[in-house]
């Protein structure tokens, strides 16, 4: 075995050949690089090459969106797909900037959406009939701009789950719109993403947009097996994916919800002799709770309270919605 002495004397001359030759000098010898095998820096060649397809197919795709959409040509080309954690994403965005997440079903995490605030400026004021004038100074969306930027990110959304169709079927579906990636809470600070980066061109407006997935969500090995299909588990787990997914569909749906009181019952008559100012008497007493009804099912059942100048109704007993039949 060596001695420190022996390994002092081989690291000196070492140091000295490498010297003599113009090569590396003694401090790079000193220069450590942490590296985690856990956590690896690069992403597989195999994973990239297949990668450049899918961004591509999918810049073929929103090209062929926006140009629709502004009646003229637009340009998207891949600019850059990389790794870094959702701490760096966040110091390389803009105050403020106009930006979406997604869920990435059957894969589990939020994904990210990113659009450059100026060419988001210049797609809302072109499809609302404008010139595409956009405003330098910095400002927040109104709602209404929030509103056509989803419905705008919400197709551009459907054109990735088609690009990734070659590796698995990806159905990513809009969470929120934000103007900040710190207000997305999609990661934590030091959570690996995969970033793809766009070039954009829109009306002679140049910009950057930007998706990105979350890395620990994407088994590589099974992406890249040709005899693993995604399509192939078991039909529980397929199940409870579907059932998720059509929850949150249905989590946006509007429902009309009303609190009624006991019906009661009179003839035609009765009701066309009815006036203003006539007091029809219930069959019911001051403290019977009343009926919450969604779509004529009764939900639960509460009792009518004030709250401020407005009535309001406290829910009482459990959800009863599984258990009653419509009410007809």
């Amino acid at each position: 075995m060596l001695d420190q002495q022996d390994i002092n004397g081989l690291l000196t001359a070492l140091t000295a050949t490498a010297g003599a030759q113009g090569g590396m000098s003694e401090s790079a010898f000193h220069e450590v690089r942490i590296y985690d095998f856990a956590r690896p820096d690069n992403l597989p060649s195999e994973f990239l090459r297949a990668m450049e397809n899918i961004n591509q197919a999918f810049a073929r795709g929103v090209s062929g969106l926006l140009t629709g959409l502004l009646s003229e040509e637009v340009q998207i080309e891949t600019f850059a797909v990389e790794q870094i954690t959702f701490r760096q994403f966040c110091n390389y965005m803009p105050e403020r900037t106009a930006l979406c997440t997604f869920s990435i079903s059957p894969l589990e995490g939020v994904g990210l959406l990113e659009l450059n605030p100026h060419l988001a400026f210049y797609l809302l004021d072109r499809g609302l009939g404008g010139n595409g004038e956009v405003d330098s100074t910095p400002r927040d969306f109104s709602p209404l701009e929030k509103g056509l930027l989803e419905d705008i990110f919400r197709r551009v959304v459907q054109e990735l789950g088609r690009a990734w169709d070659v590796l698995l079927p990806l159905q990513p579906m809009i969470r929120e719109v934000v103007n900040n990636a710190l207000l997305s809470r999609a990661a934590h600070a030091e959570d690996r993403i995969m970033v793809c980066v766009f070039a954009l061109t829109l009306g002679g407006n140049t910009g950057m947009a930007t998706y990105a997935l979350p890395l620990n969500s994407l088994d590589f090995d099974r992406l890249l097996s040709v005899g693993q299909a995604w399509g192939s588990e078991d039909p529980d787990s397929q199940q409870a994916r579907d059932g998720e997914y059509l929850r949150e569909c249905l989590l946006g749906l509007p429902v009309t919800t009303r609190a009624c009181l006991r019906d009661q019952a009179m003839t035609l008559g009765m009701l066309s002799a009815l006036h203003e100012g006539d007091v029809v008497s219930l069959d019911a007493d001051v403290e019977e709770p009343v009926e919450v009804r969604a779509v004529n099912r009764v939900i639960y059942t509460g009792r009518m309270i004030r709250q401020g100048e407005k009535l309001a109704v406290q829910l009482q007993g459990e959800w009863m919605g599984e258990n009653y039949e419509p009410v007809v």
